[in-house]
């Protein structure tokens, strides 16, 4: 038993080192990955799906307003393997990061939603990652609940924008303020905030 308690002890401890190591690589690693001038890159975490994978970075660069659109392309590449018709719909700046769509423009739907640091590190969002169904659900629905959602959380709060994604829908709404901001809402009636944005800065670009 004790021999079995260790062993256990030991594998939380190589959890928890590991979790950290990824941590502190995706908030302070400099740009490694693809060279802005090479569509050839790995992901630190080899697999057979893109949107499964993350921390993917680039040559050491940061990533500012005028590179953000060739940086993307070049991890678009890598997407158009597995969706051949997939393309960057848009780019919005946060205060946190940068916020992308990859948009499968031959079915009209969203493939998911980036957030690329300024340190070059790009990873799906959560809801990317979590909702991954065929049919997004009911727009109708969707739309009602996070209007719902709104009014208790963001009084005042006007949709201005709907995104079907492959599990849920995403929508970009205005608060009273003027800041800009999205929530997700999947099939079941899941909510997520998409709070790790910051504070809306401008659009970068818009496909539409």
């Amino acid at each position: 038993m004790d021999k079995l308690l260790a062993t256990a002890l030991a594998l939380i401890i190589a959890i928890g080192g590991i979790s950290a190591w990824i941590f502190i690589e995706m908030w302070t690693t400099p740009s490694v990955w693809v060279p802005l001038n090479n569509a050839q890159g790995r992901s630190v975490f080899p697999t057979a799906c893109p949107m499964a994978s993350g921390l993917y970075s680039g040559n050491a660069t940061y990533v500012n307003d005028d590179n953000i659109l060739n940086y993307v392309n070049h991890y678009l590449v890598y997407i158009q393997k597995y969706y051949p018709s997939a393309e960057i719909k848009l780019i919005e700046k946060y205060s946190n990061n940068y916020y992308v769509v990859i948009w499968d423009k031959r079915q009209n739907i969203g493939i998911e939603e980036l957030l690329v640091y300024p340190n070059g590190v790009v990873h799906p969002e959560p809801q990317s990652m979590m909702w991954r169904f065929r049919d997004p659900g009911n727009e109708a629905v969707a739309e009602r609940i996070a209007e719902e959602w709104l009014s208790h959380n963001f009084p005042g709060s006007v949709i201005t924008e709907a995104y079907p994604f492959r599990g849920y829908y995403t929508f970009h709404f205005k608060t009273p303020d003027g800041d800009m901001q999205m929530i997700s809402v999947s099939p079941y009636g899941q909510v997520i905030y998409h709070w790790w944005h910051g504070k809306y800065i401008k659009n970068i670009y818009d496909e539409n």
